[in-house]
């Protein structure tokens, strides 16, 4: 999990917003993911997410489709977000915030209120193999090269010896 969040009031109205990101598989270097950001009304009012991002150092990323989402109450919806992991974001852990504007309904005016908020959390990334796969498969080019070039070489060589000696014999 990056981020989670427990329930909170704002003044007389007590709205609850438990909102959490997980990434669909692992963040990997130099590849694309899914953070599917979870919101759960846990208050007493109806709730409506406007906007959400996430904050991390190798980027900014947000839901492309989703929002504006209207949630009731002791609902649960969620979004997809989708993130790009640079092959130049390091290995290991990475931390970040994701901001969620919202808005709760007031039960006595029904009028909508505004509230923004930020949660930090961090993310792991792990290392790509694609590069040191890479490496290998250009290790293993070149020793080919070289070996199939000795060896031709070393034929080219031997045909030759064998030449100049059946000419010397035949003279």
């Amino acid at each position: 999990m990056l981020f989670a969040s427990v329930p909170s009031t704002s003044g007389a109205t007590t709205w609850g917003l438990y909102f959490k990101v997980d990434p669909v598989s692992p963040l990997v270097q130099g590849t694309s993911n899914t953070l599917v950001a979870s919101f759960t009304n846990t208050g007493q009012v109806p709730l409506r997410i406007d906007g959400v991002i996430v904050y991390l150092d190798f980027g900014s990323f947000s839901p492309t489709s989703g929002l504006p989402l209207y949630v009731p109450i002791s609902t649960g919806y969620t979004v997809n977000i989708p993130v790009q992991i640079p092959m130049t974001a390091s290995a290991g852990n990475h931390t970040g915030a994701a901001e969620v504007n919202f808005e709760y309904q007031d039960p006595s005016s029904l009028q909508w209120t505004g509230e923004i908020h930020t949660w930090t959390g961090s993310v792991q990334v792990e290392q790509s193999w694609i590069i040191p796969i890479l490496i290998g498969i250009v290790i293993v080019a070149v020793i080919t090269a070289v070996t199939s070039y000795v060896i031709l070489t070393h034929a080219k060589r031997k045909e030759k010896l064998e030449e100049m000696a059946d000419s010397v014999g035949t003279v």
